[in-house]
C-alpha cells in the first residue's frame, strides 16, 4: 500500500477526508467470478478443500520500479494474490507460512509459500517475475473435485490467465468412470 506509515497514513485519512473507499491488493476480489467459485464452494460439492494452488508468474523484470527496493520492487507485492485467493477459499488466515525464495540483485524474484490452516488443508503458492510468458493460475483441490485449470471428474471452472483477475470461466460437468 505504502513504503512506509506515514505514506500509509497519508493515503487512509486522505480516502477519509474524501469519504472515498480504500483498497489495496483485495480488488481482485471484486470479480463476478469469485462470486461463482464462492458459490461452487458453498455448495460443498468438491468435499472438503485439501489445497489451494494459486502462482502468480510473470515477466517483470524490466519494469523499472521492480528493480528497486526503494520503489517496492521485487515480487512480494505480488503475494498478496495468493493471500486474498487463500481466503477466499477457506476464510480464515493460515496458521502457519513458510518461505523460500531466491533474488535479482537487491530484489526478491521468486518465492514459494507453504502455509497451513486450522482445516489441515494448506495453500503452495508461488511466484516468479521472470518466467518468461507467465502463468498466473489456481487450482483448488477438495476430496470430490477441483476448480481451477483442469478438468475434474466432478465439476471443473477453467479460469483465465491471470487467476486474480479473470473475465471469462469455463465450467464444465463431467462425470469419469475408472475401471
Amino acid at each position: 500500500m505504502a513504503m512506509n506509515l506515514k505514506q500509509a497514513q497519508l493515503v487512509l485519512d486522505t480516502a477519509k477526508t474524501d469519504k472515498q473507499f480504500c483498497i489495496k491488493a483485495c480488488w481482485s476480489r471484486f470479480f463476478s467470478i469469485k462470486d461463482l467459485i464462492r458459490s461452487e464452494l458453498d455448495t460443498r460439492t468438491l468435499g472438503d478443500i485439501r489445497m489451494v494452488q494459486p502462482n502468480f508468474c510473470s515477466r517483470t523484470t524490466h519494469v523499472h520500479r521492480k528493480q528497486k527496493v526503494s520503489m517496492e520492487g521485487g515480487g512480494v507485492p505480488d503475494i498478496a494474490s495468493a493471500s486474498t485467493f487463500a481466503y477466499l477459499v477457506f476464510r480464515e488466515i493460515s496458521k502457519s507460512i513458510t518461505l523460500v525464495g531466491g533474488q535479482m540483485g537487491d530484489v526478491d524474484e521468486e518465492v514459494s509459500s507453504y502455509r497451513i490452516y486450522r482445516s489441515v488443508a494448506m495453500v503452495n503458492h508461488a511466484y516468479h517475475m521472470n518466467s518468461g510468458m507467465g502463468n498466473s493460475t489456481a487450482v483448488i483441490l477438495g476430496r470430490k473435485g477441483r476448480i481451477g485449470v483442469c478438468i475434474a471428474s466432478v465439476f471443473s471452472y477453467k479460469l483465465d490467465h491471470p487467476f486474480q483477475c479473470p473475465t471469462d470461466v469455463e465450467h464444465r460437468r463431467e462425470i469419469t468412470c475408472f475401471r
